[in-house]
């Protein structure tokens, strides 16, 4: 790298840094809770050898010993480094195109970062696998770059980018259609014969490596994933592209995406600048996404519906937008609006991660919370009385009392995101978790149902909502089981 690449690298890092700032600290994922709670060699089969996830397998095999309260934040940091990498590759494919020299190579960079960047990249920062996500989606673009230059064993050395791509997060394949899609658009400036032939060509590429990597899967993962309903999966892709292009999977503003879509294309159009390659770029992305939501849970790919980080090229659109006109036009460089909206765009960015990231971490600090004051009144109950607690059970009264369920933190709605989807999916599902206590106080203990052995009666009487939430009188010890009743 020369010293101008030195140091655009490390403002990338630094602003990728602030934006996830909050990540810094020990956090953990739902992944993270589950390998610690049923165990590393358990989770590896049934997570990712089914997947064949060969590289994410090495990464828990390297970091099993440590303590993870200083994995999560080691492997953030390397996530974020790699992800700066994939900036700059695109800014330097950019900058290739434009031969632009000086300042204004800040515009191509800001572009790279929001296509990198982008809102459905946010959740994949709660996983240690970052750095392998991350390391995916660099491949998957080196290796379209490389198909398309065409030089010396071009075919072998994209084959086998494509390949180690795919056995680190086949979510992100993508990546490597859509990039080959536009690089070739910005090549051919039109969408011809030429370039069909070559996204056919990219195509087999893609499907060659889904075939070998559904290969290992079969013999190593133990599993064949050929179960799945066509038209089953054709309505629920549909119904959760809707969610993705305009919800933004509860990631991004509702419909600002498609907002500022809009808002490029129908300028574009004023200034008369052709917009049918635009169109297409939207258009092929939303293609990709959608065969991709068919083709999951089950045939040759792992479910993948619910997660943002699999539908990395949807959040991109408008940085690919923004590049395309870039590499074909001087509309961004001479134009102050446009150069307005990418502006806005970007900073729209950096605010949603910021908001994302800490709305996150506040859910945990919620979590450990609830979770230490629980055990503080049951290992009292257990030094007074001899008895081990080995299971439990809870209730909540939603007429009295809130907080675990609906906290105003967690559930706010804030200016239309709702920024711990991800993260609020378990605690929805499983309310208070066992895996929890074990995270938060190196407690095992089992869930009880609290079915019909729950003694509502006893708490018939009581003024649960201006009792204090961890009030012993709450807590009912029956036998190696407690009953709680929120």
């Amino acid at each position: 790298m020369k010293k101008k690449e030195i140091i655009t690298f490390v403002i990338v890092f630094v602003v990728a840094i602030l934006s996830t700032i909050f990540f810094l600290k020990p956090h953990y994922s739902i992944d993270t809770v589950e390998f610690l709670t049923n165990g590393y060699d358990r989770y590896i089969q049934d997570k990712f050898l089914v997947d064949g996830r060969i590289f994410s397998v090495l990464l828990l095999k390297l970091v099993i010993d440590l303590p993870m309260r200083y994995v999560m934040p080691i492997t953030y940091i390397i996530g974020i480094l790699i992800s700066c990498l994939s900036v700059m590759y695109l800014r330097k494919i950019m900058i290739g195109y434009t031969k632009t020299e000086g300042k204004i190579n800040i515009i191509p960079t800001m572009i790279s970062y929001i296509i990198i960047f982008n809102f459905m990249y946010i959740d994949a920062f709660q996983f240690m696998e970052l750095p392998i996500i991350a390391l995916s989606i660099l491949l998957f673009t080196i290796a379209a770059k490389i198909i398309l230059e065409k030089k010396k064993h071009y075919i072998l050395k994209g084959f086998i980018l494509t390949l180690i791509a795919m056995f680190c997060y086949q979510g992100t394949m993508s990546v490597f259609i859509v990039t080959t899609f536009i690089l070739l658009l910005i090549k051919n400036q039109r969408l011809n014969k030429a370039v069909i032939l070559e996204m056919i060509k990219a195509g087999i590429f893609l499907v060659i490596a889904i075939l070998i990597n559904y290969g290992f899967t079969t013999i190593f993962g133990g599993t064949n994933r050929i179960d799945f309903n066509i038209l089953e999966n054709c309505k629920n892709a549909f119904i959760n592209l809707y969610m993705i292009i305009f919800d933004s999977n509860n990631h991004y503003p509702v419909y600002l995406q498609f907002v500022f879509a809009l808002i490029i294309i129908t300028y574009c159009l004023i200034k008369k600048i052709k917009i049918s390659n635009l169109l297409w770029i939207y258009c092929i992305s939303i293609a990709v996404n959608l065969i991709l939501l068919m083709t999951s849970s089950g045939a040759l790919m792992p479910s993948f519906v619910q997660w943002g980080r699999v539908f990395f090229t949807i959040g991109a659109l408008i940085g690919y937008i923004f590049m395309y006109l870039w590499c074909t036009s001087n509309i961004i460089i001479k134009d102050k609006f446009i150069k307005s909206v990418l502006i806005i765009y970007f900073l729209t960015l950096i605010i949603t991660y910021l908001q994302y990231t800490y709305f996150y971490m506040k859910g945990q600090q919620i979590d450990e919370y609830i979770i230490t004051n629980i055990d503080k009144v049951i290992t009292e109950y257990e030094k007074e009385n001899g008895i081990k607690i080995k299971n439990y059970a809870y209730r909540i009264d939603f007429d009295n009392y809130e907080i675990l369920e609906t906290s105003h933190i967690l559930n706010k709605e804030y200016k239309g995101i709702n920024y711990t989807t991800i993260y609020n999916g378990r605690r929805t599902n499983e309310g208070i978790s066992k895996s929890l206590f074990l995270l938060y106080a190196n407690r095992r203990i089992g869930r009880t149902a609290a079915g019909e052995e729950f003694p509502e009666e006893y708490f018939e009487n009581m003024d649960l909502k201006n009792m204090e939430l961890f009030d012993e009188k709450r807590f009912v010890f029956r036998g190696d089981t407690v009953y709680i009743m929120f």
